[in-house]
């Protein structure tokens, strides 16, 4: 399961506070728009040439980063200790870094679409676009590399599940929906590890499918590693968030949900660290014992 945070360890910026999207994209800050108001189907329609300048610049940055240390460990894990039929990936990140490491796209899922495929709208066309190149104008922040339909000659858009987003096609994320669920039920009596690496709470997808599939297997021998340098009180308890060491919300709770919480906290651990950082000294480790 990984978020945002994995990326970041890798040199990617990170846009889900205002900070680190205004450092990476200065324009918007001056024009008053945020990373929901960028990353928005809206944005596409009214000025493509600016909406595709923000998403070309991501796709080459992604294009040219390469996976950190971390996701090299997941892979020599996955191919080495576990195969093909005892991993999978979760994740949030449309920036392609788990297939560059090694990991096959059928162990993966990227519940949010990928940079690197492209929708047309009125074709219904989903095609992947690896090597698409941008001219980029950093005076007037647009680009005339606007990705075209080859069917219609249609703009073509990321198929990245954006802000209010009615026109994501799904084509490729149900396919990737269907071999996840179908790997989980095929594991649900086996022992399960859950690495949950760079997941917040700003837009919690994968921080929520972590503890759904942990409620739903925790007696079945499933723990749950959670690495995230902050946020790490925050949890939920059946449809709750909570702060853990906030006794006022505690003391709020229902017998059941403090009950519930206490259950699921004993088969999670949490590490207030880097992906990276962890998931190296967590191999060092496993390596000294072999």
């Amino acid at each position: 399961m990984a978020g945002a945070g994995f990326g970041v360890d890798s040199g990617l910026p990170d846009f889900r506070g205002p900070n680190g999207f205004y450092k990476a994209y200065p324009y918007f800050e001056k024009v008053g728009m945020n990373f929901q108001d960028a990353a928005n189907p809206q944005f596409f329609k009214k000025d493509p040439k600016r909406f595709w300048y923000f998403y070309g610049h991501r796709h080459m940055l992604y294009a040219n980063t390469e996976p950190n240390q971390g996701y090299m460990i997941l892979n020599e894990w996955a191919k080495n200790d576990f195969g093909p039929d005892h991993h999978f990936v979760f994740t949030s990140n449309v920036d392609h870094q788990f297939q560059k490491a090694g990991i096959s796209d059928k162990n993966i899922y990227e519940c949010h679409g990928s940079i690197f495929v492209f929708q047309c709208d009125k074709c219904n066309i989903v095609e992947e676009r690896l090597d698409e190149k941008f001219e980029l104008d950093e005076n007037t922040y647009e680009t005339e590399s606007i990705p075209e339909c080859q069917k219609c000659q249609s703009f073509m858009r990321p198929n990245c599940l954006m802000f209010g987003d009615f026109d994501f096609n799904e084509q490729v994320s149900e396919q990737q929906d269907q071999r996840y669920k179908a790997w989980l039920e095929n594991i649900k009596d086996q022992s399960l590890l859950i690495i949950e690496i760079g997941a917040g709470s700003a837009v919690p997808t994968v921080r929520l499918n972590s503890e759904d599939v942990l409620t739903v297997l925790r007696n079945k021998n499933t723990n749950m590693i959670r690495i995230n340098p902050a946020e790490q009180n925050v949890y939920r308890a059946t449809k709750k968030w909570i702060n853990i060491i906030d006794k006022n919300i505690a003391n709020e709770m229902v017998d059941s949900d403090i009950q519930n919480l206490n259950l699921e906290m004993r088969y999670l651990v949490q590490v207030e660290a880097g992906g990276k950082d962890t998931l190296v000294a967590i191999d060092n480790i496993i390596k000294k014992q072999i």
